[in-house]
């Protein structure tokens, strides 16, 4: 076997693997939420549904940006190419932080059949296909965040926002939040309101019981953190495409955090 026959089939492999992810849930997970004496926090990537699916090592090429805030600055997440877990922070601020994630853009292929059922199980509006009966072609990329608790009320950065394309901020720290209070949350295209899309959140422990709103006017949106353990909140934007060869653009964002 040549090497430039290895080369093609590790590629291929590689797209096939993504591809058959690109209408799944992206999150990242941190281990433990809740940082205790500058105890290093591991920053792990996952794909899946329900918060159960798999990890994915750390690969420069499968992203833009992958950095958490430390004080006032973006600072690049540490980690070993090819680990899993993908990062490993140990000097962070005490009050707490934010790690965000950006992958590149990806490519995907879907039947009409399926398209159809992706948006109607994301909340996304009717659009108008291409003639004929060929597959929908989209190009994907995805946001992610994860807040991490410093166990002070010291620098809480993890209000931060990292200007991705689409993306969803917490307007108070979840982990300061009284037993039973809402959480509110911003949803941004552009730097701008995002208003009418779907937001879903959902806690792992309850997973069945999934909260969904539509972003208001001002791109607000509020949940109700009932239960312990760790939650995930997601949204998706849809655009047509002005690429030749390509149908749509999605645009995927989340965060996570933990409650006690």
């Amino acid at each position: 076997m040549t090497r430039l026959y290895c080369y093609l089939l590790i590629a291929l492999a590689t797209g096939l693997c993504w591809s058959s992810v690109r209408a799944h849930d992206f999150w990242l997970l941190a281990h433990p939420f809740s940082a205790a004496d500058g105890e290093p926090i591991e920053i792990s990537l996952h794909v899946g549904e329900n918060l159960v699916g798999r990890s994915l090592a750390r690969r420069l090429r499968n992203y833009v940006e992958f950095s958490y805030v430390r004080g006032r600055q973006r600072v690049d997440v540490p980690g070993e190419r090819g680990r899993d877990p993908a990062g490993i922070i140990h000097d962070y601020s005490r009050g707490g932080f934010a790690v965000g994630y950006q992958s590149i853009r990806r490519f995907g292929e879907f039947t009409r059949t399926k398209f159809s059922r992706y948006l109607r199980d994301e909340g996304l509006p009717a659009v108008t296909l291409p003639d004929g009966d060929r597959d929908i072609v989209e190009h994907y990329t995805r946001y992610a965040k994860v807040l991490v608790d410093g166990g002070t009320t010291d620098a809480d950065s993890t209000l931060t926002d990292f200007g991705f394309r689409l993306e969803l901020h917490a307007l108070q720290n979840p982990y300061r939040l009284g037993h039973g209070a809402p959480l509110e949350l911003r949803l941004t295209w552009d730097g701008r309101p995002a208003s009418g899309l779907l937001v879903k959140a959902f806690c792992a422990a309850a997973a069945d019981r999934q909260q969904r709103a539509r972003s208001d006017g001002e791109g607000r949106v509020t949940i109700e953190p009932d239960c312990t353990g760790t939650w995930l909140v997601n949204a998706v934007r849809l655009e047509p495409s002005t690429e030749s060869g390509i149908d749509f653009e999605s645009y995927w964002t989340s965060l996570t955090f933990q409650r006690p």
